[in-house]
């Protein structure tokens, strides 16, 4: 298993510093909301095709990307904060040359 410092590192991103010497934590709604998305996101073509698509499996669909937003939005929010969040936004920013 690779650690998300020695991956990005691997991968030719940069890691910032402020996020390499952070004490671990568990960011159990984040989370929660990552796997909630992952879920939803695959349950509606699973389950959708051998029930034959009804109302429900739409609706999950339609809140697999309002789920994975709000994800987005709160590790944003924890890296703002000065949290630890599951994953930092800033690894998606494009490296400064």
């Amino acid at each position: 298993m690779v650690s998300l410092d020695s991956g990005a590192r691997l991968a030719g991103c940069a890691v910032p510093e402020r996020v390499r010497h952070r004490v671990s934590s568990t960011d159990i709604i984040g989370g929660s909301l990552a796997v909630g998305s992952a879920v939803a996101a695959c349950a509606w073509l699973i389950e959708g095709l051998v029930l034959g698509w009804p109302l429900w499996t739409w609706l999950v669909f339609v809140l697999a990307p309002v789920n994975a937003r709000a994800f987005w939005h709160y590790e944003a929010y924890l890296v703002e904060t000065g949290r630890q969040p599951l994953l930092d936004p800033s690894y998606f920013e494009p490296p400064l040359h």
